[in-house]
């Protein structure tokens, strides 16, 4: 299941960047799509601006409140909101030749788990680092990984460490407002990013 949740995230990025380059002025007689002004192959420097990001997502795998973890509320249907603050540190990345850059996530999930005999809450606060990829003006990828402290009242474990393995998509679709997409070990999830 995750191999197919990857390569549809891949997919997305794939026909995203299409869509978006459709859009966007096509690039000089012969040139390629990353050497436009914001694209992959422009090294020259940047500035980044900060990104508040909401999230709605699906938590899988084994935590979200099945069996093991919540026995007294059984299975039940997983929905996880969070919220992340994002500040870049290196803004012109450590790849000098592309456009990247690398950049803190500070933040909180709250999953919920529906069904069963009730409701099973988790809390995760979390410190994640994101390496974003600029492959055309308005869309970014990036491998993440999150690392955190999962609080689970009523579970037989109600506190235990996370880490969660991301790839994402971020498609600005104006100055100040994104959208974002994520995929990881745990989650799935889509979002809205507002820069200042």
């Amino acid at each position: 299941m995750r191999r197919s949740l990857m390569f549809l995230v891949v997919a997305a990025c794939l026909s995203t960047g299409a869509i978006a380059r459709a859009e966007d002025e096509a690039p000089p007689s012969g040139g390629s799509v990353f050497k436009q002004t914001d694209a992959l192959l422009d090294a020259s420097s940047k500035t980044r601006p900060m990104m508040l990001s909401f999230f709605l997502g699906i938590p899988y795998g084994y935590y979200y409140g099945c069996g093991y973890y919540y026995a007294s509320t059984g299975c039940g249907f997983p929905i996880g909101v969070g919220a992340r603050f994002d500040i870049p540190i290196i803004p012109n990345g450590f790849l000098p030749m592309l456009n990247d850059s690398f950049e803190i996530e500070f933040g909180a999930d709250i999953d919920l788990a529906l069904g069963g005999g009730g409701v099973a809450l988790g809390l995760t606060p979390m410190v994640g680092a994101r390496w974003n990829f600029f492959l055309i003006p308005k869309l970014a990828v990036y491998p993440k990984i999150d690392i955190g402290l999962g609080i689970y009242p009523g579970a037989y474990y109600p506190v235990r460490f996370y880490v969660n393995g991301l790839v994402g998509v971020v498609y600005q679709i104006t100055d100040k407002i994104s959208l974002r997409g994520e995929v990881g070990y745990y989650n799935i999830r889509g979002g809205i990013g507002i820069n200042f």
